[in-house]
Order: structure tokens, then C-alpha cells, then sequence
């Protein structure tokens, strides 16, 4: 992100293959962007069955590399969500986010990010590579109907990493999904909004309450996201071509 001039806004920069990111043994992973904003492995800070499997060698920077799932294991923030977290699913949104993720299988709805669960009625957002092995993103508010709701057409393959984002500037009305390389632009408008905190903790492998984990398999390297500020196309693009090699893509 530094190489590129892509710091601003930035809130969020987790890495499997830094070591100051991921300590041996760490029960949490730890936020290098200079915020603090880390993460329990698993629901809280004690060694359980949720808590996702460290895989290689610390600060080892290369795809061996990564969190590995059993289908019970997630990451939950590790306190009360952040102002910038609530503003994800509320008028005026702007953010952005960027990852390297592995689908064991792309048949089961999985969670990259949120805090709403699965439901219209929670309150919040989630990122998620849907049951019909499409990546999609809605904001849910109280009641029945979502403030916005958009499934792409793009589809990741299983077994294999790919780069994975979204991009939301919800003023300007733009947004869109990236898939290795490929963008798939939705007009970014939330209806009428919920200005209300999000119904549950903000949660990475996950959507909320520890919904929509991923299947036995499944791979995360790496989680990043800006806010306040985001990525255009053309830098979601360069982030990709200078990081891809290390994954193979």
C-alpha cells in the first residue's frame, strides 16, 4: 500500500505472512496499520474449536501463508465496533476492501466480512461469496426489505486463491466488485438507511454472530480495508499486479 500511495483511509491491514501481524501462537490477529483495530481468532481470546488454523512459518511471506478453516471458525473484533465500522451500512458510506481468500467449496454461502448476520432486520453489512458461488453485497435496516442489495456475476473458483474486493462510495453512487483482475460496477445507493449501530459485532470470515463460515478448506491470507476514503478501479488493479506472484495468479 505504501509503494502505491494507498494509506489514506486506510483502517485495517492484516497479513498472515508478517509476523508483526501474526505472532507465533497469537490468539489474535494484529492490525499493521497503525490503528490497533485486531482481532480474536475465533469468538474471544481463549483457544477453542472457532478459532481458525495458523498455517506456515512466522513472517514467512509466501503463500504457505494463511488461516485455514474447519467449517466452525471465524475472526470477531475484539471490542465494540469502531464509529468507521457502524459506517459501513449507513448514509454515506465510503470504503474499500482487498483480500486474498481460498473457497474450499463455492456452494456455501461464506462470510468475508460483517456485522448483519443473514437477515433483513439486522441492522448492518456483509461481503459475501453467496450459496450460488457469486460474490454479493447488501445493507440490511430494520424491517423486511435491504438498503441495498447486489449479487455480481462473478464467480471464484474452488480450491484456488483469488483477489477479492469491493469498492462503495455510497454518495457518489459508485461501486464495485473485483475479482482477479475482473470489475463488476453496481450503482452504490442505499435506500433510506439506518443510522442505528450495526446488530452485532463486525466479524472477518464471517457476517455476524459467527454466520456464514466457511466451509472445511477454506483459506484467508491477508484482510484490508479503507475508509472514509476508496479505491478506484485503476488502484485496486495496480494492488493486485504487485501482489498477485506471491499466490500464484
Amino acid at each position: 500500500m505504501s509503494q502505491l500511495g494507498l494509506l489514506t483511509g486506510l483502517k485495517i491491514c492484516l497479513d498472515a505472512a508478517d509476523g508483526a501481524s501474526l505472532p507465533a501462537g497469537s490468539t489474535k490477529w494484529l492490525d499493521t496499520s497503525g490503528n490497533g483495530y485486531d482481532f480474536f481468532r475465533g469468538a474471544d481470546g481463549t483457544a477453542t474449536t472457532d478459532d481458525p488454523t495458523i498455517n506456515g512459518t512466522t513472517n514467512g511471506r509466501s503463500s504457505s501463508e494463511y488461516f485455514s478453516f474447519d467449517g466452525g471458525d471465524f475472526f470477531r473484533y475484539d471490542t465494540t465496533n469502531e464509529t468507521w465500522m457502524q459506517n459501513l451500512h449507513k448514509d454515506n458510506a465510503k470504503f474499500s476492501y482487498f483480500g486474498y481468500n481460498y473457497f474450499a467449496n463455492v456452494a456455501t454461502a461464506s462470510g468475508i466480512f460483517g456485522d448483519n448476520v443473514n437477515a433483513p432486520g439486522n441492522i448492518g453489512c456483509r461481503f459475501t461469496l453467496t450459496a450460488s458461488g457469486v460474490l454479493g453485497f447488501n445493507v440490511s435496516k430494520t424491517g423486511a426489505s435491504f438498503a441495498l442489495d447486489f449479487n455480481s456475476t462473478l464467480s471464484p473458483s474452488a480450491s484456488a486463491w483469488h483477489a477479492i474486493g469491493l469498492s462503495v462510495d455510497e454518495a457518489a453512487t459508485t461501486g464495485f466488485i473485483f475479482l482477479d483482475g475482473t470489475v463488476q460496477t453496481f450503482t452504490s445507493t442505499y435506500t433510506t438507511p439506518s443510522a442505528s449501530s450495526a446488530s452485532q459485532t463486525f466479524e472477518i470470515a464471517a457476517r455476524g454472530s459467527g454466520d456464514g463460515k466457511w466451509a472445511n478448506g477454506g483459506r484467508m491470507a491477508n484482510f484490508t480495508m479503507w475508509e472514509g476514503a476508496v479505491l478506484s478501479q485503476t488502484d485496486m488493479a495496480n494492488l493486485f499486479t504487485i501482489t498477485r506472484g506471491r499466490y500464484g495468479i
